[in-house]
């Protein structure tokens, strides 16, 4: 059976429920994350049908594409928050464009010239789409965007890209709010319940 017939017949034991009902995300958050199979966004964050946007794409990278969907998910369907939630062992920072490029190109037979956004510094990547989402004209909410760094290989695994979770150098401070006394420097997701108390991170 292919893959396609089996998701299809997972999708018969599905049911939204009431979040089919409300086209508006409860938290009105919006999250830009890798499309790597291994990031369960749903069950890493707690979110439930109806809670948030999505958006995923290679290296969950802040491309004209994102920003577009982002834009939408704002003026038009009443999201105010933007969540950047990058990984560690992304395809996108283990080669270079050129390099997949010329597989895409091996594999097709045709000439590749599309735009990849590969990275050589996981933390600056992070930043990066970060400062270029908060520079967006065509974002109107702007205020509330942050970006994270989930690490595939620890159990307390969100973090802030500026707490040290290592692989480049440290990020502005602005990406991460000074933290009050006693607070754990790691990120990482608490039980929901304190989560629509507080907010993630």
């Amino acid at each position: 059976m292919d893959a396609i017939d089996q998701v299809l017949m997972n999708s018969r034991l599905h049911y939204l429920g009431m979040a089919a009902r409300t086209i508006q995300p409860v938290m009105r958050l919006a999250i830009l994350t890798c499309m790597d199979a291994r990031i369960d966004t749903a069950g890493l964050l707690g979110l439930r049908p109806g809670d948030a946007h999505v958006l995923r794409n290679a290296g969950g990278r802040a491309t004209d594409d994102a920003v577009a969907a982002l834009a939408i998910s704002q003026a038009v369907l009443g999201t105010r928050e933007v969540m950047v939630l990058h990984h560690t062992e992304c395809a996108m920072g283990r080669m270079k464009a050129t390099e997949m490029a010329a597989r895409i190109e091996a594999a097709t037979g045709h000439a590749f010239h599309e735009k990849l956004e590969t990275f050589a510094d996981p933390i600056e990547a992070v930043v990066e789409d970060v400062e270029r989402l908060k520079r967006s004209p065509h974002l109107a909410h702007r205020e509330k965007i942050r970006g994270f760094m989930y690490d595939l290989g620890e159990a307390r695994n969100v973090r802030r890209p500026d707490r040290g979770c290592g692989g480049g150098r440290r990020a502005p401070q602005a990406l991460a709010p000074p933290r009050a006394p006693g607070e754990d420097p790691r990120v990482h997701v608490r039980p929901r319940e304190e989560r629509h108390q507080r907010g993630v991170g």
